[in-house]
């Protein structure tokens, strides 16, 4: 697990239904873009977010390779896009966060279900299912995940007199059958037990998501492309930590620039960087 130690990239946080990058094979969470064509991400700084956005744009109806490190992988691999315009915003229509890579230290278990709730009714799998995230950004933590559970609380009432709450699509990844699907679940408190969800959840150094059990063939596919990025992040990592001060100023610029030239959002949860560091 050498990468996660040294790599930051561009966390994909969304991808937007029928944009450029909608079916190039990325998947939100995992996901981390540490270079495009050329262009290693070595720092969060404006003039590194300049030349990604200056990327896309040369590439604007062109074939464009990213690199894409994935946690749950521990690999890298290459995706091909093409930078365009779509009914939606921006070139490559996702949204990104520059963030270390901790995506196995994140996310939200499903413990114990319990019958006829709504988790049971969605055929959510305890112990086996993690939250990642909605269709507007990632759950990193079990805090994340209740916020926005919180936030849409909204009791209405219906011409039965029912209390019915809002319907949602969660992503989950289940580790043992190794995929991330979509789930479609309506939270109420009225199925006749406790709770919302009507499942108890986790985060945590127990609560761990495995990773993925790779081929040695793939792995030894990737040894070259691993030396090559860990030498650069290497030399990279030591002005990292006396930088970050003023390069957490230029990611706020960042944010304000991508709206005019982009509008792939970059996340603006940067005041967690140093929480979320592998030390």
């Amino acid at each position: 697990m050498l990468l996660s130690y040294l790599f930051i990239g561009y966390r994909i946080l969304r991808i937007s239904e029928n944009s450029p990058c909608s079916n190039v094979g990325l998947e939100i969470f995992f996901d981390y873009i540490i270079q495009i064509d050329d262009l290693k991400l070595l720092d969060s700084s404006k003039r590194t977010y300049d030349n990604f956005i200056e990327k896309i744009k040369l590439h604007e109806n062109k074939e464009l390779t990213l690199d894409i490190y994935n946690c749950r992988y521990d690999k890298i691999k290459k995706v091909k896009v093409i930078p365009g315009k779509w009914e939606g915003n921006g070139l490559l229509g996702i949204h990104i966060s520059y963030e270390f890579l901790n995506a196995l230290n994140e996310g939200v278990r499903i413990l114990e279900i319990l019958e006829n709730s709504p988790a049971y009714q969605s055929q959510l799998i305890e112990y086996e299912d993690f939250i990642i995230g909605y269709d507007k950004g990632i759950f990193r933590n079990q805090d994340e995940f209740m916020s926005y559970i919180n936030m849409n609380n909204i009791i209405k009432e219906n011409s039965h007199d029912k209390k019915v709450l809002f319907n949602t699509i969660l992503y989950v990844y289940n580790y043992k059958h190794e995929n991330i699907r979509k789930v479609q679940i309506q939270l109420n408190d009225s199925w006749g037990g406790k709770g919302l969800l009507g499942c108890n959840v986790a985060t945590g150094y127990l609560h761990k998501i495995p990773p993925c059990q790779i081929k040695d063939k793939e792995e030894k596919e990737n040894i070259n492309l691993k030396e090559s990025f860990s030498s650069s992040h290497i030399k990279n990592n030591e002005s990292e930590s006396n930088n970050y001060k003023k390069e957490h100023m230029d990611i706020t610029k960042v944010n304000d620039l991508e709206i005019v030239l982009l509008n792939d959002s970059v996340g603006k949860n940067t005041n967690n960087i140093n929480k979320y560091r592998i030390k």
